[in-house]
């Protein structure tokens, strides 16, 4: 991947180069042809955190939404506009992977691996979502590719017991009762 054009390039007709916006010290929202991402801005290292994640509760999930507990949904603040949007809740750009960069833990984002500058940093959905809102089909490129994304809740066994070590705690304690349930 080529490297990430530094935060203060101004966008110019003749080189058309994305403009990041830069929200820490670790990652900025990448704007290109009308998608967004997270990508960093320099080199950062496994177990490194990205950022923290803050936003206003809700009970049910939304299209983005960020599931950190049992009943506990951070949706994006309310804003009088897109871009105030974007400075208030940038890791709404943090797209799916099922091979992910990084991880959510709790409110706080780590990297699963070194990262480059300019790596689009993605988090799998399904570590946190025990159902999505609006689930989607999944186009991340990855050899573990699961094709449809719906929320933890729909995974087959084997892919619960894969995910185990990087699940939130909300839904590693589902996986821990629903594993102290008698068979049916």
């Amino acid at each position: 991947m080529t490297p990430m054009p530094q935060p203060t390039t101004v966008r110019s007709a003749e080189t058309r180069l994305p403009v990041p916006v830069q929200f820490s010290t670790t990652v900025a929202i990448l704007r290109n042809g009308g998608f967004h991402r997270l990508v960093t801005v320099r080199p950062v290292a496994e177990g490194e955190q990205l950022f923290h994640i803050e936003g206003r509760p809700g009970r049910e999930p939304d299209r983005y939404s960020v599931q950190v507990g049992e009943d506990i949904h951070l949706n994006p603040f309310d804003a009088p506009d897109a871009d105030d949007q974007t400075r208030r809740a940038p890791w709404q750009f943090m797209n799916h992977a099922c091979e992910p960069s990084a991880r959510l833990q709790g409110t706080d984002v780590f990297a699963l691996r070194d990262l480059s500058a300019g790596e689009e940093v993605t988090f799998n959905y399904l570590t946190t979502e025990y159902q999505m809102a609006e689930p989607f089909s999944c186009h991340c490129g990855s050899p573990r590719c699961l094709g449809r994304i719906g929320g933890f809740k729909l995974l087959p066994e084997v892919e619960r017991e894969r995910l185990r070590p990087w699940l939130a705690p909300h839904l590693a304690r589902l996986l821990a009762r629903e594993a102290a349930l008698p068979p049916a």
